[in-house]
């Protein structure tokens, strides 16, 4: 990798879903980062509303005598007034991992804080009268990779269920 290279243009955030079971593994290809690049064996990722404005991802390194350690946290905020706002939360409370797509087709993985997943994200959530806020955050060994070659044609707000790498 050469430092001095142009980075490509930002990309911004166009689909969130949540997995309660999923089985991912890193990365091996030469093609991608290996052991931060993640693929996924098994998934039942389900699509999650959010709004476009009100989503944030955040990322940052603490160093430590045993290495860095890297805080990822994810937010996204919502309208919470429907008659199913208990269940609907109730359901992000469950979440052992998050996918987050990018305008660009890419897309990258909350929860595999070590070559396996040893703890699940910590998840805050915050209501008032017309707003729901839930708080995904992730501490890890690494930072976060991208799932390879994931979700590239489909549309934003449309995130797969069938999560394989190929």
């Amino acid at each position: 990798m050469i430092l001095s290279s142009r980075v490509p243009n930002l990309k911004n955030i166009c689909g969130i879903a949540i997995d309660l079971s999923a089985l991912p593994m890193p990365s091996y290809s030469a093609a991608n980062q290996n052991f931060y690049d993640s693929y996924l064996l098994e998934s039942s990722a389900k699509s999650a509303y959010f709004g476009k404005r009100s989503v944030s991802f955040r990322e940052k390194s603490k160093p430590t005598r045993a290495g860095d350690i890297w805080t990822t946290e994810l937010s996204i905020q919502f309208p919470g007034t429907d008659s199913k706002r208990a269940v609907r939360l109730d359901e992000f409370r469950k979440a052992k991992f998050v996918l987050v797509q990018l305008s660009n087709g890419q897309s990258f993985y909350m929860g595999r804080n070590d070559f396996f997943q040893n703890t699940p994200p910590v998840i805050e959530i915050q209501t008032d009268q017309q707003l729901c806020q839930v708080k995904f955050t992730v501490e890890s060994i690494m930072q976060t990779g991208f799932l390879p070659e994931y979700n590239g044609d489909l549309l934003p707000h449309d995130v797969p269920v069938n999560l394989t790498n190929s």
